[in-house]
């Protein structure tokens, strides 16, 4: 729709978001499963969706019991629609070890909402020094191991290929 781009943020990036919407099930299915946080004592499935501008681009069933950040990337990258988002954020859930580096490597960005950026600062690592970072308000915890991740590489390749496959 031509007033599509007016709800954005941002004129020149459109931001979306994903998040998880908990459904308790009365008919048992291949991904109901038991979650004793979000249904008690009964079972329930996950609606994964990736929304922009108030509009649904794209939803995934997953099970209560599974992390919703494996599934970040996938929804976004399969999306289907004919609208690209520029940046996706998310809460807590969206945040994993790898999420930032493959939705990098794609060309996606992600920009989470920390809740509490300390706790969340013992995960941050950079490519240079630390003492480059001294006069920066939040500062990496580390460098990155460099030498690690090129001897990996080759696995890596598998990876990226395997999730460029779709």
């Amino acid at each position: 729709m031509p007033i599509f781009p007016f709800y954005s943020f941002d004129i020149g990036l459109l931001y979306s978001g994903v998040d998880g919407q908990k459904f308790e099930a009365e008919t048992p299915t291949i991904k109901t499963r038991y979650s004793k946080k979000y249904f008690r004592k009964g079972k329930g499935i996950v609606a994964y969706t990736l929304l922009a501008n108030h509009v649904t681009l794209q939803v995934e069933l997953i099970v209560a019991n599974e992390h919703e950040s494996y599934f970040i990337f996938d929804i976004w990258y399969n999306n289907t629609s004919e609208i690209s988002p520029d940046i996706i954020t998310g809460d807590m859930h969206s945040v994993n070890r790898a999420n930032f580096a493959i939705m990098h490597r794609f060309g996606g960005k992600l920009y989470p909402r920390f809740t509490n950026i300390e706790a969340q600062r013992i995960h941050l690592y950079s490519e240079k020094t630390k003492p480059e970072y001294e006069r920066c308000l939040i500062q990496p915890q580390g460098q990155i191991n460099r030498q690690l991740i090129e001897s990996e590489w080759p696995n890596l390749q598998r990876i990226i290929a395997t999730l460029g496959l779709k």
